[in-house]
């Protein structure tokens, strides 16, 4: 987010972190179904721009006795706990649905002693058409879990028919 907001020019990227916090903190986050800053103080956030032109809300808040203001932010905090407890539930369910969807994209690949693999990098390289994978390599053992030793593949030398 700061690398969109300070895309113009990046030597005064110090003085746009406060709006860029600001942005994340206060943007509607689909996988918690909440806004970070209703997670940490329980309300939602008050824009600046709302003290100098009066909002409902604000304009409802100011007016309230003190008894009423505080019986107001206990009721918000029994309410926090329940919305962070939900933020959890749902956080949970959304990894969840995102791993089944993931896994079922998967491929099995059964390997065997003795097969040939190439080893991809994990470092993208640019380019379309570069080669990234190192080997052949055999594969020697295949340990718990999936993991593989592998070995580098010898090859005799063959001189070509004439």
């Amino acid at each position: 987010m700061i690398t969109k907001i300070v895309q113009a020019s990046r030597s005064d990227w110090e003085h746009k972190l406060h709006a860029a916090l600001w942005a994340f903190k206060t943007a509607y986050k689909g996988s918690i179904d909440h806004m970070p800053f209703q997670l940490v103080y329980g309300q939602d956030a008050v824009m600046p721009v709302e003290f100098l032109v009066p909002s409902l809300r604000i304009a409802t808040t100011q007016c309230l006795d003190e008894s009423k203001s505080l019986q107001l932010s206990h009721e918000a905090l029994h309410k926090l706990c329940e919305t962070r407890l939900l933020a959890v539930h749902t956080l949970a369910a959304e990894k969840e649905r995102r791993k089944t969807w993931h896994d079922c994209r998967l491929h099995k690949k059964d390997l065997r002693s003795g097969d040939l693999v190439l080893m991809y990098k994990t470092k993208a390289i640019k380019g379309k058409l570069k080669f990234i994978g190192e080997g052949p390599y055999r594969v020697k053992e295949i340990l718990s879990h999936g993991a593989v030793n592998l070995e580098p593949a010898c090859f005799p030398c063959v001189e070509p028919p004439l």
